[in-house]
């Protein structure tokens, strides 16, 4: 037994939803029974079962200390609910690099919420980092962390038990557990006692009461242990679900049952430096486990194993021992079998699965990142013998358009190098007093001009930008899923039209909702090179002033509907991006950053105290809407002239 390495007020906490087929360890091939849609004497218990797994050992940010066994939690209590009925369709194992805050937040608001029914349930685990701070105000806040949190900006980056509840009240489903491998703080808990004898009038009684339920490892700031490869607490939690909390032999148990088992349990096997946590964060009702009837056909689990990179771009299929194992030289290739999805495989991972019996089998063979063709074929399994498969994957042109995550259209930047900046300082100077001398306060051409200079080969990779700026309608939708608070001017008539580009808000809401689209913001090199083109316009649509093709200079007094202006668009087809509303871009503002910007992929300087404006707005003079200005504004400013728009990478 070894305690978890934690850094300050950090602590391991799990929370997930589960949703495919999970790689066991080693010592966890063993043949499972699975329950089938959940019944108990002839009452349905629930329509379906959804549930979302999400383990961390690595992070992005290296101050965040690296965990030993949180991904191998993850796939225990995935293959644990497997067992219990939760199908593999309807789940999402996001282990490290995939546990983003984005995506996290897209399954859980945006693919389960559109997919549960009322009469549903849903199960969160996490394994990861824990931190509970205290607000300015008084009371706590407790965050998990995905793998790309930062501890400096954890409203933004972080995920807290109170967005948390907001997501769940929004998902249909009737009854949701959210299980917490860690100890800490900010929520409060209604206990519910075990019941003495789970019937069928219980059963009809609790099923008509929606529930929040949490079971967590500990209170805050109290260790996380760790014994026989995994934590305490997911320990016992794995041992209760796989029948020793079903006190009464009925086979079905519930939340409250689960957690009188687990408490003594988890204090006993962490010296008493755990007091386990549980009780209904919502709602009245309880979550109901149906335990596997025994003799259900086996279900053959995937192995994972390590092993050197294969040479080359493509895929080898090597059927052993009746058998098959995977490898690939690409990153996220994701592996299916007879329609069912075994996992991933990677640079330096093997997937593996055992036990197959002999027969046709059909594998299907994808990258998860776009650009090139999915494959499929039939393979022989043949008991004792070994057929390898060498699958080559073809790599496809990038499409010029894509559809985003948030449903927005994306158009593609292609790689290439362009000229940035502006060439000589007095000419920039003159430009800019020529435009504003009726402008009063006297605009600072000088500073403008000096963040302009000077012009620089820059090299960029491909990607895509939205085609237009992010609107009232498309940022409702990312409320509505994360329970983000409201943008200023929210409430405003002249600026909430559903069609309208969304105003007043911060650089962090934008950086939010970006993740939450698995996009980012684009830095200010890929903005100016999508406004421009590579022939250096001064305009998106060429080089003179031409205010038909733009909402400047106050004239509509608000901002238009997106895409108004079609004949303003650049070269690559990007509208609004002289006027309408200023944007957001990635980069901290350094008005001498271009000296020394790197060539490739700039990204701006690594610190500042303020974010790079790009584009102008609805009220702003021709000098503001060309290509090179460089603007700038405190990340957590909100105005009605301040929007933004996101960006991905290309293939």
């Amino acid at each position: 037994m070894r305690r978890r390495g934690l850094q300050a007020r950090l602590a391991v906490l799990g929370l997930g939803m589960l949703a495919f087929f999970v790689p066991a360890t080693q010592g966890q091939e063993r043949a499972l029974a699975v329950v089938p849609n959940p019944t108990y004497q002839g009452l349905t218990l629930y329509s379906k079962s959804w549930a979302v797994v999400v383990g961390v050992d690595k992070f992005r940010n290296p101050r965040v200390s690296r965990l030993n066994y949180a991904a191998n939690d993850a796939r225990a209590v995935a293959r644990a609910l497997i067992q219990l009925g939760f199908p593999g369709q309807n789940t999402s194992l996001l282990l490290n690099e995939r546990a983003t805050r984005a995506e996290i937040e897209r399954v859980l608001g945006s693919v389960v919420r559109r997919a549960a029914s009322p009469n549903d349930r849903l199960v969160i685990f996490f394994a990861t980092h824990g931190v509970t701070t205290t607000l300015p105000h008084g009371g706590e806040e407790g965050y998990l962390l995905p793998h790309d949190a930062d501890l400096d900006d954890l409203p933004v980056t972080a995920l807290s038990m109170q967005q948390l509840k907001q997501i769940g009240q929004r998902i249909p489903a009737k009854h949701i557990l959210v299980a917490v491998d860690a100890c800490y703080g900010g929520y409060s808990l209604v206990r519910a006692q075990a019941p003495p004898v789970v019937d069928r009038r219980y059963l009809e009684l609790v099923g008509q009461s929606r529930a929040i339920q949490v079971l967590t490892a500990g209170r805050k700031d109290q260790p996380v242990i760790e014994e026989q490869g995994h934590g305490v607490f997911t320990r016992k939690l794995l041992d209760g679900l796989a029948g020793h909390a079903d006190g009464n032999g009925d086979g079905l148990v519930t939340v409250s049952e689960l957690a009188a088992w687990m408490h003594p349990r988890v204090a006993q096997a962490s010296e008493y430096k755990q007091d386990m946590q549980w009780g209904n964060l919502d709602g009245e009702g309880q979550f109901v486990f149906v335990l596997p009837t025994v003799g259900t056909p086996p279900v053959p689990p995937p192995v994972r194993v390590e092993s050197p990179p294969p040479p080359g771009p493509r895929v080898t299929v090597v059927p052993r021992l009746g058998g098959l194992q995977f490898r690939s030289s690409r990153e996220n290739v994701e592996v299916w079998l007879n329609e069912q999805r075994i996992g991933e495989a990677g640079p330096g991972t093997d997937l593996a699965v055992e036990q197959l019996r002999a027969g046709t089998y059909r594998v299907r063979v994808r990258p998860r990142r776009e650009g090139f063709r999915p494959w499929e074929r039939e393979v022989q399994v043949v008991a004792d013998q070994k057929a390898p498969v060498e699958i080559d994957l073809e790599a496809l042109e990038p499409p010029k358009v894509i559809t985003g995550d948030d449903r927005a259209e994306m158009v593609l930047i292609p790689a290439g190098e362009f000229w940035m900046g502006s060439a000589r300082q007095e000419e920039v100077v003159q430009e800019c007093r020529k435009w504003t001398a009726h402008i009063s306060p006297r605009v600072n051409c000088e500073g403008f001009a000096t963040a302009e200079v000077p012009r620089h080969r820059v090299t960029l990779s491909a990607f895509y930008l939205d085609r237009y700026e992010v609107t009232n309608a498309q940022y409702g939708r990312f409320r509505e899923a994360t329970g983000r608070e409201a943008p200023a001017f929210w409430s405003d008539s002249r600026f909430n039209a559903p069609t309208q580009p969304v105003v007043g808000v911060s650089w962090h809401d934008a950086q939010a909702y970006c993740r939450w689209a698995g996009k980012r913001l684009p830095p200010e090199a890929e903005w100016e090179k999508a406004a421009r083109g590579t022939d250096e316009r001064q305009f998106p649509w060429g080089n003179a002033w031409e205010p038909a093709r733009v909402n400047a200079e106050g004239k509509l007094g608000k901002p238009a509907p997106v895409g108004s202006y079609p004949d303003g668009v650049s070269p690559y087809g990007v509208h609004d991006l002289a006027g309408n509303v200023w944007e957001w871009v990635a980069d901290w503002h350094d008005a001498t950053y271009y000296p020394r910007s790197p060539q490739r992929n700039p990204q701006g300087p690594e610190q500042g105290q303020q974010k790079v404006l790009r584009g102008g707005s609805w009220l702003g003079h021709p000098f503001f809407l060309r290509t090179t200005v460089r603007s700038r504004f405190a990340p957590e400013g909100r105005t009605q002239y301040l929007g933004f728009r996101c960006a991905k990478g290309a293939p």
